[in-house]
């Protein structure tokens, strides 16, 4: 018998007493746990009789740590036996991500049969738009969604994909579009040393950089500490800024903070980048260092406005087109493209094929790896 009850609520988006996970985390207890869904899937846990339930947001951006549905399995597995839970014991279910991306769910699906762990499938790829919560105390799962016609229009007129980004957030730390981490992209942060600070340093000793839609600014701080250290250990003098810019006021103000909640696993990764340029402030909360914080701008710019003028050496847009049409995406890379200035570089990741074909074909760019592109000078 099935204890995991589904109910759809068209229009209440609001849910602030959830405790929320981004993409690729898991969490785990008996209080109630919200995420929301773009291109992503949901696997949950749920032990009836404990009233102790466990979800993870699961990306399928690579095969690290929860992002991958074998390791947010594993991940799931240790959080459940604090409880001393086995998953095996409890009723496990799938929310879909968006039709687009099936191959996120496919994944999940195979990495649960591999160990032989049934499922049901809840609203399986229904629509682009949606946040769930579950509480393990009554067994619901609560989906909050909208028709996917009317969240595309609503999304093509705004250009936001979340147009209640309130929720499961409290007034301090509200997303736009998915998660803001430390240390997330770890190939882009290899080119930056590789490729662009040596060809930038080669040039002259001003090095300017923008991050187009930064959410909370970790990824952009993140890119901050490696190009600082490589500037300290290649002895170059060097003029780096580096400016972020969302359409997120709320989540600006926590970027120029630099105060973020302690990120175990990414610090762990980078011990050494994390002694140099970050701070603990207390048990649960780290900040920025002043040298780090000094080279950083964050400006509300919508990415469609673009740059006066050519003026960066880098322009930067990770995980952020996914979450549109491919005729907002365009709109959003002309915008990129007003601020990369002639040799300069330029990272967009998208799974539109649309975008490299048009900075190889008619843009002046060469394509240098997956999503990293140089423009002719």
């Amino acid at each position: 018998m099935p204890f995991v009850k589904l109910e759809i609520v068209p229009n209440n988006f609001h849910v602030h007493t959830a405790t929320h996970i981004q993409q690729g985390e898991v969490c785990a207890g008996q209080e109630p746990q919200g995420t929301i869904l773009k291109s992503c899937t949901c696997i949950g846990f749920y032990h009836h009789s404990s009233k102790t339930g466990a979800i993870s947001h699961v990306t399928g951006f690579s095969n690290d740590h929860g992002h991958s549905a074998r390791g947010a399995l594993a991940i799931l597995r240790k959080k459940m036996a604090r409880f001393h839970i086995e998953l095996e014991d409890c009723e496990c279910f799938l929310v879909g991500g968006a039709d687009a991306v099936q191959r996120v769910y496919d994944g999940v699906t195979e990495a649960l049969r591999e160990v032989g762990i049934t499922f049901r499938e809840l609203d399986v790829l229904g629509h682009y738009h949606r946040k769930i919560v579950f509480d393990p105390a009554t067994g619901v799962l609560t989906l909050f969604k909208k028709h996917g016609d009317e969240t595309l229009k609503e999304a093509a007129k705004t250009f936001s994909s979340d147009l209640t980004y309130q929720c499961f957030h409290d007034q301090k730390r509200r997303l736009i579009t998915g998660a803001s981490l430390f240390f997330r992209n770890p190939m882009l942060l290899s080119y930056l040393t590789k490729t662009v600070a040596p060809a930038v340093a080669a040039k002259g000793h001003r090095f300017h950089v923008w991050c187009a839609g930064c959410s909370l600014g970790m990824e952009t701080y993140s890119v901050g500490m490696v190009l600082l250290d490589w500037i300290a250990s290649s002895g170059k003098k060097m003029d780096l800024k580096i400016l972020g810019t969302d359409i997120s006021a709320e989540a600006l103000t926590t970027a120029s903070n630099g105060i973020y909640r302690v990120s175990e696993r990414a610090f762990k990764e980078h011990d050494k980048l994390v002694a140099k340029y970050i701070r603990r402030v207390d048990t649960s909360n780290v900040q920025v260092t002043p040298e780090l914080r000094g080279i950083m701008a964050f400006k509300e710019r919508d990415i469609r406005e673009g740059s006066r003028q050519p003026l960066f050496d880098l322009v930067i847009c990770d995980h952020v087109l996914q979450y549109f049409t491919v005729d907002i995406q365009m709109g959003f890379l002309k915008g990129l493209l007003s601020g990369v200035k002639p040799d300069g570089f330029l990272y967009v990741s998208s799974p539109s094929k649309e975008i490299e074909t048009t900075l190889r074909n008619g843009g002046n760019y060469e394509v240098l790896a997956k999503h990293f592109y140089h423009r002719k000078g």
